[in-house]
C-alpha cells in the first residue's frame, strides 16, 4: 500500500516516504514471488489478494516499456546525423587513457560525462588525446560535454544543492561550506541545427556513519535535494528552445520520482528500443542490479537505436544512442 501511495504522489516529493519510489518494482517482484509460489500452493485465495496488486504495481511502474515493437530495429547509417554516449568516468579511478580509448573506440559525436575531475594537466592530456572533437567541462566538480560538432556555446549552471562526497562521509553541519554543485550545457551545430546537449548528475553521497540515525537523517536529506534539484532542471527545460539532448548518470532508478518526472520532458531513448530497460550500474560485490544512467530526447529528434556497452572503463557502463533530426531548425 505505502508503495502505491509514494507512486501516486500522496506523500511530497523529498519527503522520506518519497524514497520508497526508489525501491524498482522488480525487486519488489523477486523480495515477494518465493512468498506467492508458497501461497500457490497451500492458500490460493491469498495469492490472488497480494499478487494481483503486487503485479499490478510492476505493469504500471515497472521499467519496461512496448514502444520498441513498433520502432524500427535497424538503420542506415546515411540516416543518422547524431550518436550520443553518456559515461559516468568515476573520476577516472580505472585510468584516464581506458576511458578515452574506450570513448574513441565507440567514436560517438557527443559524449555526456559525469564524475569528471581532472587537474589542469591531465585536462591537456585529454584535449590532446581527444582531438579533433572538442572537450568542454564544467570547472565545478563534474560534468563535461565532448563534440565534433562545432560548439556554439557552453555554460555551467550552478544547482541549489552542494557538493557531496561519493568517497568520504558527510557531516550535514559541514555541507553549508561546500560549492553549490552544477551541471553542463553545451549548444551544438549539428548541420545547420542548434541542439541542446546537457550533461547532469543528481546528487548522492554517504551519510557521516552507518549508524541508522545517521543514514535515516542523510536519506531525508538527499530526497530533499533531489526534489530540489529536479524542480530546478525541469524549470530549466522549459525555457530551451529547440531540441535538446540532457542525461548522465542520474543516481536514480526507473521507478523514483526523478525519473517519473523527466519523463514529461524528454522520451527515455533506451526504451524506445528495448523492452526492460537493463542494469547500468556496476558492483564490484553484486552483479548491475540497477539502471542509474538514461538519455532522454526532446521531440525534435528521434531515436535511431540504444545501447548500453558492455565496456568496463567505470562502475558505470556506456550508454550510446542514435539520434535524428526531425525538423530542418529549431524554431
Amino acid at each position: 500500500v505505502l508503495l502505491w501511495l509514494s507512486q501516486l504522489g500522496v506523500f511530497p516529493y523529498g519527503s522520506l516516504f518519497s524514497g520508497l519510489t526508489f525501491i524498482p518494482p522488480f525487486w519488489v517482484l523477486l523480495l515477494f514471488g518465493p512468498l506467492l509460489l508458497i501461497l500457490l500452493f497451500s492458500r490460493k485465495g491469498l495469492v490472488l489478494i497480494a499478487g494481483i496488486p503486487l503485479l499490478g504495481y510492476f505493469l504500471v511502474y515497472g521499467d519496461w516499456s512496448s514502444a520498441w515493437l513498433f520502432k524500427q530495429k535497424t538503420v542506415l547509417a546515411a540516416e543518422q546525423n547524431l550518436s550520443v554516449l553518456a559515461l559516468n568516468v568515476q573520476y577516472y579511478d580505472r585510468g584516464l587513457d581506458s576511458v578515452i580509448e574506450g570513448i574513441r573506440s565507440l567514436n560517438p559525436d557527443l559524449a555526456l560525462l559525469s564524475e569528471n575531475v581532472l587537474t589542469d594537466g591531465q585536462l591537456r592530456y585529454f584535449k590532446e588525446k581527444i582531438a579533433p572533437l572538442e572537450l568542454r567541462v564544467a570547472q565545478k566538480y563534474g560534468t563535461a560535454i565532448i563534440s565534433r560538432y562545432p560548439i556554439l556555446e557552453f555554460k555551467e549552471i550552478f544547482l541549489p544543492s552542494r557538493q557531496a562526497s561519493l568517497k568520504h562521509f558527510n557531516d550535514l553541519k559541514d555541507l553549508s561550506k561546500n560549492p553549490h554543485r552544477s551541471f553542463a550545457h553545451a549548444v551544438i551545430d549539428v548541420k545547420g541545427t542548434s541542439v541542446h546537449a546537457i550533461s547532469i548528475r543528481f546528487i548522492a553521497g554517504r551519510a557521516k556513519s552507518l549508524k541508522m540515525s545517521d543514514r535515516l537523517e542523510w536519506g531525508q536529506y538527499l530526497l530533499g535535494e533531489l526534489a530540489k534539484e529536479v524542480d530546478f532542471f525541469t524549470d530549466y527545460l522549459k525555457k530551451l528552445k529547440g531540441p535538446y539532448i540532457f542525461g548522465g548518470d542520474l543516481n536514480a532508478p526507473p521507478s523514483s520520482f526523478v525519473i517519473r518526472r523527466l519523463h514529461s520532458y524528454g522520451t527515455d531513448a533506451y526504451l524506445q528500443h528495448h523492452w526492460f530497460g537493463n542494469f547500468t550500474f556496476r558492483s564490484t560485490e553484486v552483479a548491475p542490479a540497477l539502471r542509474l544512467d538514461f538519455m532522454f530526447h526532446s521531440p525534435q529528434l528521434t531515436s535511431l537505436n540504444a545501447r548500453i556497452v558492455k565496456m568496463v572503463v567505470s562502475d558505470h557502463f556506456p550508454l550510446l544512442c542514435n539520434f535524428k533530426l526531425v525538423k530542418p531548425s529549431n524554431k
